[in-house]
């Protein structure tokens, strides 16, 4: 899979490109900042909360799709006794108090970004 994160599990990564035109099943694409023969894997919309180009537009499809509301997190009591662990032990690079760690992790979560064909 590939992310937008630099820290990736593999070498897939992201480009921002301007698709010019399909014709006869060919789809012609410019601004890429790919070495020569690296293979296009796949293509998605711009989306202006992720991406940024002063000069992009957004499918209609995109703009007029509706938000998902969050959905709700909750934890089991085994994997919050974990987590709390992990906190007082210091394991956690980036988070030094439980709170600030959950509050990441439910942010994230009540997301739901699986697809909607799931």
């Amino acid at each position: 899979f590939s992310t937008r994160t630099p820290h990736r599990p593999n070498a897939i990564g992201l480009s921002l490109v301007r698709l010019d035109k399909v014709e006869d099943g060919v789809v012609h694409l410019s601004g890429i900042d790919l070495v020569d023969g690296t293979p296009i894997l796949d293509i998605k919309p711009y989306l202006p909360f992720a991406d940024s180009s002063g000069d992009a537009t957004v499918p209609d499809w995109i703009m007029d799709a509706p938000v998902a509301p969050n959905s709700s997190v909750s934890i089991a009591p085994e994997a919050e006794g974990a987590l709390r662990g992990l906190v007082l032990r210091g394991k956690l690079e980036f988070y030094r108090e439980y709170d600030d760690v959950w509050n990441a992790i439910t942010e994230v979560l009540s997301c739901d970004v699986r697809s909607k064909n799931m």
